[in-house]
């Protein structure tokens, strides 16, 4: 099961607030070497791996949301649009689950419904294509990359009947 958008944005959150902290625990070892006070020790180097860790698992998980929606990775400059970056996945993924909620709704609704017609073939006829567009619409909606239902033109809708 793939993780909820809270699941994700609480990930995000506190890995931030881990490479942050970790970074100005840092920053204050480096000052104090710079000042000769302190040579760094060990903690110096597992603080600076943890960083790199909480970092990679930062960039992983941006690169894994791009991929779940069919989007290039994005690139940042800097903190301010790696956050950015991260809110636009995180609202471009809000918008597929209900983009796939709405076919799945319109399937349910040509599933449920009936053609009825005074010729027999005629009404088969219809009836076959409302059953061929509802499970057109519930393939796209499991589809890892759903496309949003077409407009079709006023009056006419979207699955007319082929000749």
């Amino acid at each position: 099961m793939s993780p909820t958008n809270s699941d994700l944005e609480h990930f995000f959150q506190t890995s931030l607030a881990r490479l942050d902290e970790t970074v100005r625990e840092l920053s204050a070892e480096l000052e104090a070497l710079r000042e000769s006070q302190v040579a760094p020790g060990d903690s110096f180097t597992n603080r600076l791996e943890t960083a790199r860790h909480t970092a990679g698992e930062v960039r992983n998980k941006v690169s894994e949301l791009a991929r779940e929606l069919g989007r290039e990775v994005p690139t940042w400059s800097n903190r301010t649009s790696l956050e950015a970056a991260v809110r636009a996945l995180l609202e471009a993924r809000v918008d597929h689950a209900r983009l796939r909620e709405r076919l799945e709704r319109v399937a349910d609704q040509l599933e449920a419904g009936q053609f009825v017609h005074k010729i027999r073939r005629t009404a088969e006829t219809l009836n076959t294509a409302r059953l061929i567009a509802a499970a057109e619409l519930r393939q796209g909606a499991k589809s890892p990359h759903p496309a949003p239902l077409p407009t079709g033109s006023p009056g006419r809708g979207p699955w007319t009947l082929r000749p």
